[in-house]
């Protein structure tokens, strides 16, 4: 087999040379394995497994893979959206490991390349690595219809979905746990089998951070072979389904949740898999709680990917250039400057009965770094010399006024719309006490969505805070709560929307606080409804939820005290999962150090 996607060095060559002596012992052990293996609470019998090599054949219709001339029936699908230096990192380890190789074939979907200097920067990608076949979107077409449209194009009877921040890591053997992966698949002992390197998968590890913190659920129990060689032995509800060439893991679905990160499937499934997600639903929440209900078998050996993001720009080719430049995407620089946000974008709060300290806590910082309008809903009769501030720093004050009959919470959702509604093509309503910023909070929105939310800590669920689980168990009820409590919670102080979005938020939330106030004993504010309007799936538009530092809003507060040094830069500047700054801090008052940040940013110049 031939790749135009490989360059051999002598590195390359050594890395070949050992695999292929792997693999002559893994034909030859899994012979003796099948033997002598027996079986024992903890292990499947692989009886099969001799048929399979000595006859050199996966169910009678693979060619025989032990030969490593030949590529291995899988397909993989590689998300392509934002990153530009992210995704030519992915590529060149799938190159330098020889991945692109070990499968027969390699698919990319690039997304929101309807632009001519999208589709030029996209094009030039294709054109370094030939072995890619492309699919071009011309808009962000979102989570599921890419997962579909990837199964859909995939010729091999394997499939591997590969998000673009998923690298090869260097402690793996690509070769020796696809081939453990199609032969655990075709044999049905698994129906999927994960692919994130266990020992060096990257960071952030969410199951990790929540386990630390005991607060790991059972649907994510397969998670402990990522920190216990021997979860088997501790876990009753893992077992070890293979032993040769590599130690697997394996568990029920109910135990080993859905995720988008790396995981091989045979393709009929995925296909099955990806289409059961109603068109309207967010992929991945819906596909987790799908999925924990399924009789499903779960696989985890060592893998092969380490999460790896280094940025969010978004790759164009100009006329005049000839090389990818950075779009839209996170900041790369300590230093603030000043943003050309479009006059069409807004910044909304309610600042009532705040002193000036917090309005210069709020504004100074965020004027640095943004040019675009900013109106704070705020009291009668606002002192003077706050006023004399938002004047100064060309900041619009107006009254809230009552048109609800819920009370201020439900209020200010009714002045968000009406803002927004007033020629904005993108508004950001924020809490005004506890939120200062680093950067543009639009450089980086995505499209496609009508809202954008923000997940709080990972290590901190639904269930397992008093707060949150009370507002929803007060008012929806424990079988609810049961369904969403190993979810984060969603805070509803930072909320990214068009003006279609923020109407139907105002409906929805107005309609759903009106009928709970009938009910006797529920103690929800406005949070605990949009919990449940997101998982209940009755928001109405189209909602983007974005994970704690990977988004818009860094939501800090659940973030355990004594490690929040591990979140900042040298600078004291609060860093996205991807070493990136935060453009929004929230909750930022339960830390003296980010206390400190702020009192330094507004500093007026």
């Amino acid at each position: 087999m031939s790749s135009n996607c490989v360059a051999w060095d002598r590195s390359m060559v050594a890395k070949a040379c050992a695999i292929l002596a792997v693999m002559y012992l893994f034909s030859f052990f899994h012979i003796f394995h099948a033997l002598s293996f027996s079986s024992d609470d903890n292990r499947i019998e692989q009886q099969s497994f001799n048929k399979i090599v000595t006859e050199g054949s996966f169910n009678g219709t693979h060619s025989d893979i032990n030969d490593a001339t030949d590529c291995l029936p899988i397909s993989i699908g590689i998300l392509a959206y934002q990153g530009v230096k992210t995704l030519e990192n992915t590529l060149s380890s799938y190159q330098t490991s020889g991945l692109f190789d070990i499968v027969c074939e390699s698919l990319i979907l690039f997304q929101e390349v309807g632009k001519p200097d999208r589709k030029a920067w996209a094009r030039d990608v294709v054109s370094r690595f030939q072995c890619l076949h492309p699919i071009y979107e011309s808009t962000n077409t979102g989570q599921r219809s890419a997962f579909v449209r990837l199964a859909a194009e995939a010729s091999q009877p394997h499939i591997l979905i590969l998000e673009e921040d998923f690298m090869v890591s260097d402690m793996a053997l690509p070769q020796l746990e696809l081939k453990n992966a199609i032969w655990l698949l075709d044999t049905g002992i698994l129906d999927a089998i994960r692919m994130r390197h266990r020992k060096d998968g990257g960071s952030p590890n969410y199951s990790y951070e929540s386990w630390k913190h005991r607060t790991l659920p059972n649907t994510h129990l397969i998670s402990h072979v990522m920190w216990d060689d021997a979860a088997e032995e501790h876990i009753p509800e893992i077992k070890v389904c293979s032993t040769l060439p590599v130690k697997t893991w394996c568990t029920s679905s109910a135990n080993g949740h859905y995720t988008n990160n790396p995981i091989v499937y045979r393709t009929a499934f995925a296909r099955s898999l990806f289409n059961r997600v109603p068109v309207a639903s967010n992929f991945e929440p819906w596909l987790t709680k799908f999925w924990s209900k399924q009789n499903y078998t779960t696989g985890y050996a060592d893998g092969i990917f380490k999460h790896n993001r280094l940025d969010r720009t978004k790759g164009i080719i100009t006329t005049s250039r000839n090389t990818p430049v950075e779009g839209k995407g996170s900041s790369t620089t300590n230093e603030f400057s000043h943003s050309s946000s479009s006059s069409r974008n807004v910044i909304m709060a309610a600042a009532i009965n705040y002193g000036l300290e917090e309005f210069q806590n709020f504004i100074v910082p965020l004027r640095k770094v943004y040019g675009g309008d900013i109106i704070l809903f705020v009291e009668p009769n606002l002192q003077d010399k706050i006023q004399h501030l938002c004047n100064f720093y060309s900041v619009k004050t107006m009254q809230l006024r009552s048109k609800s009959r819920i009370g201020p919470k439900a209020d200010r959702y009714v002045g968000y719309a009406q803002i927004c509604s007033q020629g904005y093509e993108w508004c950001f309503a924020t809490d005004f006490r506890d939120v200062f910023f680093q950067a543009d909070p639009f450089s980086s929105v995505l499209n496609g969505y009508e809202l954008i939310l923000a997940e709080e800590f990972a290590g901190q669920t639904i269930g397992g805070c008093k707060y949150n689980s009370e507002w929803i168990r007060s008012c929806w009820g424990d079988m609810f709560l049961k369904e969403i409590a190993y979810n984060s919670p969603i805070c509803s102080g930072t909320i990214m929307g068009s003006p279609k979005g923020f109407v139907s938020l105002r409906d929805r939330m107005l309609e759903e606080m009106s009928r709970t106030s009938k009910i006797t004993g529920c103690t929800a504010r406005d949070q605990g409804h949009l919990n449940y309007l997101y998982f209940a799936n009755r928001l109405g538009v189209k909602t983007l939820l974005q994970p704690r530092g990977k988004g818009i809003v860094n939501t800090v507060g659940y973030i355990p005290r004594g490690s929040i040094s591990n979140y900042l830069n040298s600078d004291g500047l609060v860093l996205d999962d991807n070493g990136s700054i935060s453009a929004v801090i929230h909750q930022y008052d339960r830390f003296p150090e980010l206390k400190n940040l702020v009192a330094r940013l507004a500093i007026s110049s």
